[in-house]
């Protein structure tokens, strides 16, 4: 497919640095579809184009496979085998995992039918938020939205200090959760029209699917 190098980018953010989990450490490439997840959160992208292959692509692989731009492929025993546009060859080896997640399934089960828009500069103030919390660990970087009254609060806590800020938004929306601000400024890169849910943030557009879960 024509975005096959541009999507690769795309998922490797959503891939995990645990090797031991091949499947959150791996992207994963089927019909009209590439997907990835790390255990917190998950992409699926459409493609512009088909490969009927199962084909797993471990993280570290990926940028490699990105920068060498490939063309096309086929499969050995052991091998995936690309070439490019140069007609140099790069070969991989094949993973298999049989207990892949449907991703898709699990999607519709987290996405909500009602939709909050956000404003795009709430990212600036979502990233200025993660500053607080480079020196915590991955399970406690988060921070704390609330709305209410028509109004957006963030908030968060941590050794480096305390950081507050506040958007408009639509009167009657009320929801409280406790998120990683990275996950929310990548989902609203995508669309800033998400839904959220008891477990899970999403949103959807015409060539992605994003969600990731809430803490707490």
């Amino acid at each position: 497919p024509a975005d096959f190098t541009s999507l690769l980018d795309q998922a490797f953010t959503l891939t995990g640095n645990n090797f031991t989990e091949p499947s959150k450490t791996c992207i994963h490439i089927n019909a009209r579809k590439m997907e990835a997840s790390d255990g917190l959160r998950f992409g699926i992208f459409k493609m512009k184009g088909m490969i009927s292959d199962d084909i797993f692509i471990r993280k570290d692989f990926v940028k490699i496979l990105s920068k060498f731009e490939p063309k096309d492929y086929r499969l050995a025993d052991s091998w995936i085998c690309f070439t490019n546009e140069k007609n140099y060859f790069l070969a991989i080896r094949k993973i298999s995992i049989t207990d892949y997640p449907n991703l898709e399934e699990i999607f519709q089960g987290l996405k909500k039918s009602s939709e909050i828009e956000l404003q795009d500069k709430i990212i600036s103030s979502l990233e200025r938020a993660g500053l607080f919390l480079r020196n915590e660990m991955e399970m406690d970087r988060y921070i704390k939205l609330e709305a209410k009254e028509g109004k957006i609060h963030i908030f968060t806590q941590t050794k480096a200090g305390t950081y507050k800020d506040k958007f408009n938004c639509a009167e009657g929306i009320e929801f409280e959760i406790s998120i990683n601000p990275k996950y929310l400024v990548e989902m609203i890169y995508y669309s800033n029209k998400i839904s959220i849910g008891d477990q899970a943030v999403c949103c959807e557009t015409k060539n992605a699917k994003i969600a990731a879960c809430l803490i707490g």
